[in-house]
Protein backbone atom coordinates (compact mmCIF):
# COMPACT_ATOMS: atom_id res chain seq x y z
CA UNK A 1 0.00 0.00 0.00
CA UNK A 2 1.25 3.66 -0.70
CA UNK A 3 2.81 5.64 2.08
CA UNK A 4 0.48 8.20 1.10
CA UNK A 5 -2.85 6.53 0.74
CA UNK A 6 -4.82 6.12 3.90
CA UNK A 7 -6.45 2.33 4.75
CA UNK A 8 -9.71 2.68 4.09
CA UNK A 9 -11.93 0.23 6.21
CA UNK A 10 -15.60 -0.76 6.25
CA UNK A 11 -17.67 -1.15 9.18
CA UNK A 12 -21.05 -2.99 9.07
CA UNK A 13 -23.95 -1.52 11.22
CA UNK A 14 -27.41 -2.60 11.07
CA UNK A 15 -28.63 0.99 11.81
CA UNK A 16 -27.25 4.02 12.74
CA UNK A 17 -27.92 3.94 16.07
CA UNK A 18 -24.75 1.94 17.13
CA UNK A 19 -23.17 0.52 20.88
CA UNK A 20 -20.80 2.39 22.73
CA UNK A 21 -17.81 -0.32 21.83
CA UNK A 22 -18.62 0.57 18.15
CA UNK A 23 -18.74 4.23 19.04
CA UNK A 24 -15.53 4.54 20.59
CA UNK A 25 -14.04 2.51 17.80
CA UNK A 26 -15.53 4.79 15.11
CA UNK A 27 -13.93 7.89 17.35
CA UNK A 28 -10.24 6.33 17.78
CA UNK A 29 -10.09 5.43 14.04
CA UNK A 30 -10.99 9.12 13.15
CA UNK A 31 -8.23 10.48 15.15
CA UNK A 32 -5.62 7.90 13.04
CA UNK A 33 -3.97 9.46 10.32
CA UNK A 34 -3.63 6.70 8.11
CA UNK A 35 -7.01 5.31 8.67
CA UNK A 36 -10.18 6.15 6.49
CA UNK A 37 -13.70 4.84 7.92
CA UNK A 38 -16.73 4.06 6.26
CA UNK A 39 -19.95 3.03 8.18
CA UNK A 40 -21.86 0.77 5.91
CA UNK A 41 -25.51 1.12 7.00
CA UNK A 42 -27.42 -2.65 6.27
CA UNK A 43 -30.97 -1.23 7.94
CA UNK A 44 -31.52 2.32 7.16
CA UNK A 45 -34.53 2.28 8.12
CA UNK A 46 -33.90 1.39 11.59
CA UNK A 47 -31.83 4.43 12.21
CA UNK A 48 -32.63 7.01 14.75
CA UNK A 49 -32.71 10.81 14.62
CA UNK A 50 -30.66 12.57 16.98
CA UNK A 51 -26.97 12.24 17.65
CA UNK A 52 -26.39 11.44 21.18
CA UNK A 53 -26.52 8.41 23.94
CA UNK A 54 -29.45 6.90 24.72
CA UNK A 55 -30.40 3.94 27.23
CA UNK A 56 -31.29 1.19 24.85
CA UNK A 57 -29.24 -1.75 24.85
CA UNK A 58 -26.18 -2.58 22.68
CA UNK A 59 -26.17 -6.44 22.87
CA UNK A 60 -29.13 -8.85 23.12
CA UNK A 61 -29.56 -9.40 26.91
CA UNK A 62 -31.00 -12.50 28.50
CA UNK A 63 -33.79 -14.17 26.96
CA UNK A 64 -35.35 -17.53 27.41
CA UNK A 65 -36.24 -20.09 24.70
CA UNK A 66 -40.34 -19.51 23.86
CA UNK A 67 -42.04 -22.21 24.93
CA UNK A 68 -45.22 -23.17 23.86
CA UNK A 69 -48.43 -23.43 26.62
CA UNK A 70 -48.63 -22.09 29.69
CA UNK A 71 -44.69 -21.83 30.92
CA UNK A 72 -44.23 -18.96 28.40
CA UNK A 73 -45.43 -16.69 30.70
CA UNK A 74 -43.02 -18.20 33.35
CA UNK A 75 -39.97 -17.46 30.55
CA UNK A 76 -40.98 -13.87 30.08
CA UNK A 77 -41.89 -13.13 34.01
CA UNK A 78 -37.98 -15.08 34.73
CA UNK A 79 -36.35 -13.55 32.11
CA UNK A 80 -37.78 -10.13 32.97
CA UNK A 81 -36.54 -10.67 36.85
CA UNK A 82 -33.49 -11.81 35.73
CA UNK A 83 -32.81 -8.55 33.33
CA UNK A 84 -33.86 -6.41 36.26
CA UNK A 85 -31.20 -8.30 38.43
CA UNK A 86 -28.39 -7.93 36.03
CA UNK A 87 -29.02 -4.42 35.91
CA UNK A 88 -28.79 -3.70 39.26
CA UNK A 89 -25.19 -5.75 39.29
CA UNK A 90 -24.07 -3.82 36.29
CA UNK A 91 -24.95 -0.82 38.04
CA UNK A 92 -22.23 -1.68 40.89
CA UNK A 93 -19.35 -1.78 38.09
CA UNK A 94 -19.33 2.36 37.34
CA UNK A 95 -16.72 1.59 34.46
CA UNK A 96 -19.16 -0.71 32.58
CA UNK A 97 -22.55 1.53 33.23
CA UNK A 98 -21.99 2.46 29.43
CA UNK A 99 -22.45 -1.01 28.60
CA UNK A 100 -26.24 -0.48 28.00
CA UNK A 101 -25.79 2.40 25.86
CA UNK A 102 -26.21 3.20 22.01
CA UNK A 103 -24.95 6.43 20.00
CA UNK A 104 -26.20 7.51 17.18
CA UNK A 105 -24.27 8.38 14.32
CA UNK A 106 -26.70 11.23 12.80
CA UNK A 107 -25.13 14.42 12.03
CA UNK A 108 -21.67 13.10 13.10
CA UNK A 109 -18.62 13.86 10.98
CA UNK A 110 -18.54 10.23 10.43
CA UNK A 111 -18.94 8.72 6.83
CA UNK A 112 -21.96 6.77 6.27
CA UNK A 113 -22.67 4.38 3.24
CA UNK A 114 -26.67 3.54 3.45
CA UNK A 115 -27.05 0.38 1.18
CA UNK A 116 -30.28 1.88 -0.43
CA UNK A 117 -33.45 -0.61 -1.24
CA UNK A 118 -31.93 -3.02 0.38
CA UNK A 119 -32.81 -2.86 4.28
CA UNK A 120 -32.88 -6.20 5.50
CA UNK A 121 -32.49 -8.22 2.56
CA UNK A 122 -29.03 -7.45 3.17
CA UNK A 123 -28.99 -9.68 6.11
CA UNK A 124 -30.48 -12.50 4.02
CA UNK A 125 -28.26 -15.37 2.12
CA UNK A 126 -28.57 -13.64 -1.16
CA UNK A 127 -28.15 -10.18 -1.47
CA UNK A 128 -28.96 -8.23 -5.18
CA UNK A 129 -26.05 -7.90 -7.05
CA UNK A 130 -26.71 -4.04 -6.65
CA UNK A 131 -25.55 -4.50 -3.02
CA UNK A 132 -22.07 -6.17 -3.86
CA UNK A 133 -21.58 -3.22 -6.81
CA UNK A 134 -22.28 -0.74 -4.37
CA UNK A 135 -19.67 -2.08 -1.74
CA UNK A 136 -16.94 -3.13 -3.88
CA UNK A 137 -17.33 0.72 -5.21
CA UNK A 138 -16.32 1.93 -1.96
CA UNK A 139 -12.57 0.87 -2.59
CA UNK A 140 -12.20 -0.49 0.63
CA UNK A 141 -8.96 -1.96 1.84
CA UNK A 142 -11.09 -4.16 4.89
CA UNK A 143 -14.53 -5.14 5.93
CA UNK A 144 -14.98 -5.50 9.60
CA UNK A 145 -18.16 -7.39 11.04
CA UNK A 146 -18.13 -6.52 14.86
CA UNK A 147 -21.12 -9.06 15.48
CA UNK A 148 -24.25 -6.87 15.63
CA UNK A 149 -24.35 -7.30 11.58
CA UNK A 150 -23.40 -9.90 9.68
CA UNK A 151 -21.56 -9.64 6.45
CA UNK A 152 -23.84 -10.29 3.29
CA UNK A 153 -23.29 -13.64 1.54
CA UNK A 154 -20.85 -13.19 -1.60
CA UNK A 155 -18.84 -9.99 -0.02
CA UNK A 156 -15.36 -11.73 0.28
CA UNK A 157 -14.23 -10.21 -2.79
CA UNK A 158 -15.37 -6.20 -2.13
CA UNK A 159 -12.77 -5.09 -0.01
CA UNK A 160 -8.93 -5.76 -1.09
CA UNK A 161 -8.25 -7.90 2.65
CA UNK A 162 -11.71 -9.37 2.42
CA UNK A 163 -13.60 -9.36 5.93
CA UNK A 164 -12.69 -9.30 9.61
CA UNK A 165 -14.77 -11.08 11.83
CA UNK A 166 -14.61 -10.37 15.76
CA UNK A 167 -16.45 -13.67 17.68
CA UNK A 168 -17.43 -12.72 21.30
CA UNK A 169 -16.55 -16.04 22.04
CA UNK A 170 -13.25 -18.44 21.75
CA UNK A 171 -14.67 -20.08 19.17
CA UNK A 172 -12.57 -23.24 19.76
CA UNK A 173 -14.50 -23.91 23.21
CA UNK A 174 -17.22 -21.98 22.97
CA UNK A 175 -19.98 -21.06 19.99
CA UNK A 176 -23.62 -19.62 20.21
CA UNK A 177 -24.76 -17.19 22.55
CA UNK A 178 -25.81 -14.53 24.63
CA UNK A 179 -22.37 -13.77 24.30
CA UNK A 180 -20.41 -14.21 27.79
CA UNK A 181 -23.73 -15.69 29.75
CA UNK A 182 -22.44 -19.61 29.23
CA UNK A 183 -19.08 -19.19 30.43
CA UNK A 184 -20.67 -17.77 33.67
CA UNK A 185 -22.87 -20.46 33.62
CA UNK A 186 -20.29 -23.16 33.56
CA UNK A 187 -17.94 -21.11 35.95
CA UNK A 188 -15.07 -21.44 33.24
CA UNK A 189 -11.66 -19.92 34.43
CA UNK A 190 -11.86 -17.40 31.31
CA UNK A 191 -14.29 -15.93 28.73
CA UNK A 192 -12.59 -15.52 25.28
CA UNK A 193 -12.86 -13.48 22.20
CA UNK A 194 -11.85 -14.66 18.51
CA UNK A 195 -10.79 -12.38 15.43
CA UNK A 196 -11.24 -14.44 12.07
CA UNK A 197 -10.21 -13.30 8.21
CA UNK A 198 -12.62 -14.31 5.81
CA UNK A 199 -11.30 -14.54 2.19
CA UNK A 200 -12.24 -16.29 -1.02
CA UNK A 201 -9.44 -17.93 -0.61
CA UNK A 202 -10.67 -19.77 2.43
CA UNK A 203 -13.85 -18.86 3.27
CA UNK A 204 -14.31 -21.02 6.32
CA UNK A 205 -12.18 -18.61 8.13
CA UNK A 206 -9.03 -17.94 9.20
CA UNK A 207 -7.97 -17.09 13.29
CA UNK A 208 -5.76 -14.38 13.42
CA UNK A 209 -6.47 -13.35 17.11
CA UNK A 210 -7.85 -15.72 20.47
CA UNK A 211 -7.99 -13.42 23.36
CA UNK A 212 -9.70 -13.64 26.90
CA UNK A 213 -10.36 -11.89 29.93
CA UNK A 214 -11.02 -13.56 33.19
CA UNK A 215 -14.71 -14.59 33.76
CA UNK A 216 -16.77 -12.14 36.14
CA UNK A 217 -18.66 -13.34 38.74
CA UNK A 218 -22.31 -12.39 36.44
CA UNK A 219 -22.95 -11.82 33.04
CA UNK A 220 -23.44 -8.36 31.78
CA UNK A 221 -20.99 -7.39 33.71
CA UNK A 222 -18.93 -10.57 32.15
CA UNK A 223 -20.30 -9.13 28.44
CA UNK A 224 -19.45 -5.90 29.26
CA UNK A 225 -15.70 -6.95 29.96
CA UNK A 226 -15.59 -8.88 26.88
CA UNK A 227 -16.47 -6.48 24.71
CA UNK A 228 -14.32 -3.74 26.01
CA UNK A 229 -11.08 -5.81 25.43
CA UNK A 230 -12.07 -7.02 22.67
CA UNK A 231 -12.58 -3.71 20.76
CA UNK A 232 -9.11 -2.98 22.81
CA UNK A 233 -7.89 -5.50 20.38
CA UNK A 234 -9.33 -4.62 17.35
CA UNK A 235 -7.77 -1.20 17.33
CA UNK A 236 -4.26 -2.77 17.88
CA UNK A 237 -4.99 -4.82 15.21
CA UNK A 238 -6.70 -1.95 13.04
CA UNK A 239 -3.20 0.08 13.67
CA UNK A 240 -0.70 -2.91 12.68
CA UNK A 241 -2.47 -3.91 9.67
CA UNK A 242 -2.58 0.10 8.33
CA UNK A 243 1.17 0.62 8.74
CA UNK A 244 1.80 -2.75 7.22
CA UNK A 245 -0.90 -2.60 4.59
CA UNK A 246 -1.63 -6.78 5.09
CA UNK A 247 -3.24 -8.64 7.79
CA UNK A 248 -1.27 -11.27 9.85
CA UNK A 249 -1.19 -14.76 7.91
CA UNK A 250 -3.71 -16.57 10.81
CA UNK A 251 -4.04 -20.33 11.48
CA UNK A 252 -6.69 -22.56 9.68
CA UNK A 253 -9.80 -23.36 12.15
CA UNK A 254 -10.34 -26.72 13.40
CA UNK A 255 -13.29 -28.90 13.89
CA UNK A 256 -15.56 -27.71 16.53
CA UNK A 257 -16.29 -30.58 19.28
CA UNK A 258 -18.94 -28.79 21.44
CA UNK A 259 -22.45 -28.27 21.47
CA UNK A 260 -23.64 -25.06 19.92
CA UNK A 261 -25.43 -23.23 22.54
CA UNK A 262 -28.70 -20.94 21.95
CA UNK A 263 -30.53 -18.58 24.35
CA UNK A 264 -31.08 -20.51 28.07
CA UNK A 265 -34.24 -22.30 28.69
CA UNK A 266 -36.05 -20.94 31.72
CA UNK A 267 -34.76 -24.24 33.58
CA UNK A 268 -30.92 -23.16 32.41
CA UNK A 269 -32.05 -19.30 33.58
CA UNK A 270 -33.06 -20.29 37.15
CA UNK A 271 -30.43 -22.81 37.69
CA UNK A 272 -28.36 -19.59 37.08
CA UNK A 273 -29.83 -17.43 39.06
CA UNK A 274 -29.89 -19.77 41.86
CA UNK A 275 -25.96 -20.58 41.95
CA UNK A 276 -25.67 -16.74 41.56
CA UNK A 277 -27.58 -16.17 44.48
CA UNK A 278 -25.61 -19.11 46.42
CA UNK A 279 -21.63 -17.43 45.39
CA UNK A 280 -23.19 -14.31 46.73
CA UNK A 281 -24.53 -15.94 50.54
CA UNK A 282 -21.14 -17.39 50.87
CA UNK A 283 -19.26 -14.57 49.83
CA UNK A 284 -21.52 -12.88 52.69
CA UNK A 285 -21.17 -15.56 55.27
CA UNK A 286 -17.28 -15.54 54.21
CA UNK A 287 -16.75 -11.90 55.22
CA UNK A 288 -18.99 -12.05 58.52
CA UNK A 289 -16.96 -14.89 59.37
CA UNK A 290 -13.34 -13.47 58.80
CA UNK A 291 -12.86 -16.28 56.04
CA UNK A 292 -10.28 -15.45 53.14
CA UNK A 293 -7.93 -17.22 51.07
CA UNK A 294 -4.60 -17.15 53.04
CA UNK A 295 -1.00 -17.62 50.95
CA UNK A 296 1.86 -18.92 52.77
CA UNK A 297 5.24 -19.32 51.17
CA UNK A 298 7.48 -22.56 51.35
CA UNK A 299 10.98 -23.29 50.86
CA UNK A 300 13.19 -26.34 48.74
CA UNK A 301 16.38 -27.36 49.06
CA UNK A 302 16.82 -28.15 45.87
CA UNK A 303 17.06 -26.90 42.16
CA UNK A 304 13.07 -26.37 40.70
CA UNK A 305 13.64 -29.09 38.52
CA UNK A 306 13.81 -31.58 40.50
CA UNK A 307 11.62 -29.99 43.07
CA UNK A 308 9.16 -32.24 45.53
CA UNK A 309 6.80 -29.38 46.58
CA UNK A 310 5.78 -31.98 49.65
CA UNK A 311 8.78 -31.48 50.95
CA UNK A 312 9.25 -27.91 51.24
CA UNK A 313 9.11 -25.84 54.71
CA UNK A 314 6.72 -23.18 55.12
CA UNK A 315 7.68 -19.96 56.48
CA UNK A 316 5.09 -19.44 59.62
CA UNK A 317 2.43 -16.56 58.30
CA UNK A 318 2.89 -13.57 61.30
CA UNK A 319 -0.02 -12.48 62.67
CA UNK A 320 -2.63 -11.10 60.84
CA UNK A 321 -0.36 -11.00 58.10
CA UNK A 322 0.45 -13.42 55.28
CA UNK A 323 3.69 -14.33 52.60
CA UNK A 324 3.60 -14.37 49.20
CA UNK A 325 5.47 -13.63 45.76
CA UNK A 326 8.84 -14.89 47.23
CA UNK A 327 12.14 -14.41 44.90
CA UNK A 328 15.54 -15.94 46.44
CA UNK A 329 18.91 -14.57 46.03
CA UNK A 330 22.60 -16.01 47.24
CA UNK A 331 24.90 -12.90 47.81
CA UNK A 332 27.90 -12.55 50.15
CA UNK A 333 27.68 -16.18 51.22
CA UNK A 334 23.94 -15.56 52.64
CA UNK A 335 20.93 -16.76 50.92
CA UNK A 336 17.75 -14.59 51.41
CA UNK A 337 14.28 -14.78 50.19
CA UNK A 338 12.29 -11.85 49.78
CA UNK A 339 8.38 -11.77 49.90
CA UNK A 340 5.44 -9.83 50.13
CA UNK A 341 4.07 -9.37 53.87
CA UNK A 342 0.96 -8.06 53.56
CA UNK A 343 -0.77 -6.57 56.62
CA UNK A 344 -4.80 -7.19 56.71
CA UNK A 345 -5.52 -4.15 59.07
CA UNK A 346 -3.29 -1.68 56.74
CA UNK A 347 -4.68 -3.47 53.57
CA UNK A 348 -1.45 -2.96 51.80
CA UNK A 349 1.64 -5.28 51.29
CA UNK A 350 5.40 -4.41 52.72
CA UNK A 351 8.63 -5.88 51.18
CA UNK A 352 10.07 -8.37 54.11
CA UNK A 353 13.20 -10.50 54.30
CA UNK A 354 14.05 -14.16 55.72
CA UNK A 355 17.31 -15.91 55.35
CA UNK A 356 17.37 -19.12 54.77
CA UNK A 357 20.47 -20.64 56.94
CA UNK A 358 21.79 -24.58 57.19
CA UNK A 359 19.34 -25.44 59.37
CA UNK A 360 16.65 -22.85 60.10
CA UNK A 361 14.93 -19.84 58.14
CA UNK A 362 14.95 -16.48 60.36
CA UNK A 363 13.03 -13.18 59.83
CA UNK A 364 14.97 -10.20 59.36
CA UNK A 365 11.97 -7.86 59.50
CA UNK A 366 9.83 -5.27 56.64
CA UNK A 367 13.02 -4.25 53.98
CA UNK A 368 11.18 -2.18 52.00
CA UNK A 369 7.93 0.34 52.95
CA UNK A 370 6.04 2.35 51.39
CA UNK A 371 2.59 4.15 52.00
CA UNK A 372 1.29 2.50 48.65
CA UNK A 373 0.98 -1.49 48.43
CA UNK A 374 3.80 -3.36 47.53
CA UNK A 375 4.50 -6.74 46.21
CA UNK A 376 6.08 -8.86 43.84
CA UNK A 377 9.87 -8.13 45.05
CA UNK A 378 12.04 -9.08 42.26
CA UNK A 379 15.14 -9.12 42.45
CA UNK A 380 18.25 -9.19 40.05
CA UNK A 381 22.13 -8.02 40.04
CA UNK A 382 23.59 -5.43 38.09
CA UNK A 383 27.22 -4.55 37.69
CA UNK A 384 27.89 -5.93 41.05
CA UNK A 385 24.99 -4.28 42.69
CA UNK A 386 21.33 -5.46 44.06
CA UNK A 387 18.23 -4.07 42.78
CA UNK A 388 14.61 -4.63 43.32
CA UNK A 389 11.66 -4.09 41.26
CA UNK A 390 8.15 -4.45 43.30
CA UNK A 391 5.12 -3.80 41.99
CA UNK A 392 4.15 -0.66 43.09
CA UNK A 393 1.10 -0.42 40.78
CA UNK A 394 -1.18 1.66 43.28
CA UNK A 395 1.80 4.65 42.65
CA UNK A 396 1.03 4.07 39.04
CA UNK A 397 4.64 3.60 38.11
CA UNK A 398 7.79 1.01 37.50
CA UNK A 399 10.34 2.01 40.38
CA UNK A 400 13.83 0.53 41.78
CA UNK A 401 15.41 -0.08 44.53
CA UNK A 402 19.33 -0.74 45.27
CA UNK A 403 20.48 -2.62 48.20
CA UNK A 404 22.94 -1.12 50.61
CA UNK A 405 23.71 -3.48 52.37
CA UNK A 406 22.40 -6.70 52.26
CA UNK A 407 20.08 -7.81 52.91
CA UNK A 408 17.85 -5.18 55.11
CA UNK A 409 18.32 -1.79 53.76
CA UNK A 410 17.19 -0.88 50.29
CA UNK A 411 17.13 3.03 49.04
CA UNK A 412 14.90 4.33 46.27
CA UNK A 413 16.97 4.27 42.88
CA UNK A 414 15.03 5.64 39.90
CA UNK A 415 11.46 5.29 38.29
CA UNK A 416 12.01 3.37 34.98
CA UNK A 417 7.97 4.00 33.67
CA UNK A 418 5.89 6.44 34.76
CA UNK A 419 1.84 6.87 34.86
CA UNK A 420 1.46 3.57 33.99
CA UNK A 421 -0.78 0.67 35.54
CA UNK A 422 1.63 -2.53 35.44
CA UNK A 423 2.05 -5.39 38.26
CA UNK A 424 4.69 -8.39 38.35
CA UNK A 425 7.69 -6.81 36.88
CA UNK A 426 10.64 -8.90 35.84
CA UNK A 427 13.98 -7.51 34.23
CA UNK A 428 16.43 -9.82 32.79
CA UNK A 429 19.76 -9.91 30.39
CA UNK A 430 19.73 -11.77 27.40
CA UNK A 431 21.10 -11.73 24.10
CA UNK A 432 22.84 -8.35 25.07
CA UNK A 433 19.76 -6.48 25.84
CA UNK A 434 17.67 -5.85 29.39
CA UNK A 435 14.37 -7.29 28.30
CA UNK A 436 11.16 -6.38 30.95
CA UNK A 437 8.43 -8.55 30.95
CA UNK A 438 5.41 -6.39 32.51
CA UNK A 439 1.54 -6.71 33.08
CA UNK A 440 -0.39 -3.53 31.92
CA UNK A 441 -3.50 -2.50 32.91
CA UNK A 442 -4.30 -0.60 29.93
CA UNK A 443 -7.52 0.04 30.80
CA UNK A 444 -7.26 1.40 34.25
CA UNK A 445 -10.20 -0.77 35.71
CA UNK A 446 -7.70 -3.21 37.91
CA UNK A 447 -7.27 -6.06 35.52
CA UNK A 448 -3.37 -6.79 35.52
CA UNK A 449 -4.50 -10.41 33.84
CA UNK A 450 -5.47 -10.00 30.64
CA UNK A 451 -2.20 -8.90 28.71
CA UNK A 452 1.78 -9.24 29.08
CA UNK A 453 3.51 -6.69 27.56
CA UNK A 454 7.77 -6.96 26.33
CA UNK A 455 9.98 -3.78 26.45
CA UNK A 456 13.50 -3.84 26.15
CA UNK A 457 16.62 -1.22 26.81
CA UNK A 458 20.48 -1.34 27.11
CA UNK A 459 20.90 -1.28 30.84
CA UNK A 460 18.10 -1.67 33.47
CA UNK A 461 18.55 1.42 34.73
CA UNK A 462 17.83 3.03 30.97
CA UNK A 463 15.03 6.14 31.01
CA UNK A 464 13.85 4.83 27.29
CA UNK A 465 12.72 1.29 26.90
CA UNK A 466 11.28 0.43 23.19
CA UNK A 467 7.72 -1.58 23.32
CA UNK A 468 8.18 -4.86 21.57
CA UNK A 469 5.91 -4.13 17.99
CA UNK A 470 3.54 -6.94 19.13
CA UNK A 471 2.27 -5.78 22.19
CA UNK A 472 1.13 -7.13 24.10
CA UNK A 473 2.42 -10.28 22.88
CA UNK A 474 -0.28 -12.38 25.22
CA UNK A 475 -3.62 -11.61 25.64
CA UNK A 476 -4.64 -14.65 27.51
CA UNK A 477 -6.29 -14.13 31.24
CA UNK A 478 -5.14 -17.84 31.35
CA UNK A 479 -1.68 -17.51 30.98
CA UNK A 480 -1.07 -13.64 30.85
CA UNK A 481 0.29 -12.62 34.14
CA UNK A 482 3.68 -13.34 35.36
CA UNK A 483 4.28 -15.72 38.54
CA UNK A 484 8.32 -15.69 38.72
CA UNK A 485 11.17 -16.27 36.26
CA UNK A 486 13.44 -19.48 36.19
CA UNK A 487 16.80 -20.78 34.52
CA UNK A 488 18.16 -23.88 33.30
CA UNK A 489 21.60 -23.27 32.14
CA UNK A 490 20.62 -20.80 28.97
CA UNK A 491 17.28 -22.03 28.81
CA UNK A 492 14.59 -19.86 30.36
CA UNK A 493 11.07 -20.67 31.91
CA UNK A 494 8.14 -17.68 32.61
CA UNK A 495 6.10 -18.58 35.60
CA UNK A 496 2.57 -17.73 34.78
CA UNK A 497 -0.76 -17.78 37.09
CA UNK A 498 -3.78 -19.67 35.93
CA UNK A 499 -7.07 -18.13 37.29
CA UNK A 500 -9.84 -20.33 38.32
CA UNK A 501 -13.60 -19.15 38.56
CA UNK A 502 -13.99 -16.23 41.35
CA UNK A 503 -10.32 -18.07 42.49
CA UNK A 504 -7.28 -15.59 41.98
CA UNK A 505 -4.04 -17.97 42.43
CA UNK A 506 -5.88 -21.28 41.77
CA UNK A 507 -2.50 -22.68 39.86
CA UNK A 508 0.94 -21.85 38.16
CA UNK A 509 2.26 -22.61 34.67
CA UNK A 510 5.76 -22.82 33.27
CA UNK A 511 6.53 -21.65 30.23
CA UNK A 512 9.52 -21.70 28.26
CA UNK A 513 10.75 -18.66 26.08
CA UNK A 514 11.67 -20.33 22.99
CA UNK A 515 12.18 -16.96 20.55
CA UNK A 516 12.64 -13.55 22.38
CA UNK A 517 13.97 -10.72 19.98
CA UNK A 518 12.95 -7.21 18.74
CA UNK A 519 10.28 -8.47 16.38
CA UNK A 520 9.40 -11.87 18.09
CA UNK A 521 8.17 -13.43 21.12
CA UNK A 522 7.38 -17.57 21.19
CA UNK A 523 6.84 -19.45 24.20
CA UNK A 524 5.29 -22.96 24.49
CA UNK A 525 3.50 -24.58 28.03
CA UNK A 526 6.57 -27.08 30.09
CA UNK A 527 4.18 -27.67 33.01
CA UNK A 528 1.45 -27.36 35.32
CA UNK A 529 2.35 -26.63 38.86
CA UNK A 530 -1.20 -27.90 41.34
CA UNK A 531 -1.94 -27.51 44.96
CA UNK A 532 -1.75 -31.26 45.23
CA UNK A 533 0.61 -31.54 47.86
CA UNK A 534 -1.23 -31.32 50.98
CA UNK A 535 -0.96 -28.62 53.65
CA UNK A 536 -4.71 -28.27 52.92
CA UNK A 537 -3.62 -26.21 50.07
CA UNK A 538 -6.19 -25.40 47.34
CA UNK A 539 -4.04 -22.65 45.22
CA UNK A 540 -0.74 -21.77 44.37
CA UNK A 541 0.44 -19.55 41.86
CA UNK A 542 4.16 -18.21 42.29
CA UNK A 543 7.39 -20.16 42.00
CA UNK A 544 11.57 -18.97 41.35
CA UNK A 545 14.31 -20.60 42.51
CA UNK A 546 18.55 -20.19 42.28
CA UNK A 547 21.10 -23.50 42.02
CA UNK A 548 20.03 -24.69 45.27
CA UNK A 549 16.92 -23.12 46.21
CA UNK A 550 13.02 -23.23 45.07
CA UNK A 551 10.46 -21.20 46.88
CA UNK A 552 7.06 -20.81 46.00
CA UNK A 553 3.66 -20.01 47.37
CA UNK A 554 0.58 -21.45 48.06
CA UNK A 555 -3.08 -20.77 49.23
CA UNK A 556 -5.35 -21.98 51.93
CA UNK A 557 -8.79 -21.53 53.07
CA UNK A 558 -8.47 -19.84 56.94
CA UNK A 559 -9.51 -17.46 59.63
CA UNK A 560 -8.00 -13.99 59.02
CA UNK A 561 -7.08 -14.36 62.95
CA UNK A 562 -5.09 -17.25 62.14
Amino acid sequence: MHSAQRFHIGVLAESLRVSCYLHNFIQWALRQPNIRLTVVILRPSGSGQNAGATSQGTTELLQCSPTPGPSHAVDRWLCTQLDGLERRLLRRRPHLLGHLERYDLAGTEVQTVCLAGTGARLAAPSPTPGDLERLASLGLDLLLELGGASAPRGCLSVARLGVVRLLYSDDSVQRGGPSGFWEVYRRHDSTGFTFLHLAEAHAEGRVLLRGSVPTQLHYLSNQAELLRWAYRQLALLMQRTAQSGSLPLGEPRMPYCHRTDTFPTWLEALWYVARLQGLRGRKTLDRLLGRVKRRSVAVLRSHWRGAVLSDAVTIPNPPGRFLADPFVVERGGRTCCFVEDFDYRRGRGSIAAYEIGPGAITPMGLVVQEPFHLSFPFVFEYEGELYMCPETGEARDIRLYRCVDFPGKWVYEKTLMREVSAADTMLFARDGRWWMFTNVDPLSDGTHSAELCVFWAAHPLSDVWTPHPLNPIICDATRARNAGLLFDGQRLFRVSQRWDFDFYGKQAQINEVLTLDEQRYEEQTAGLLQASFGRSAVGMHHMHGVDSITVFDYVTHSSRRG
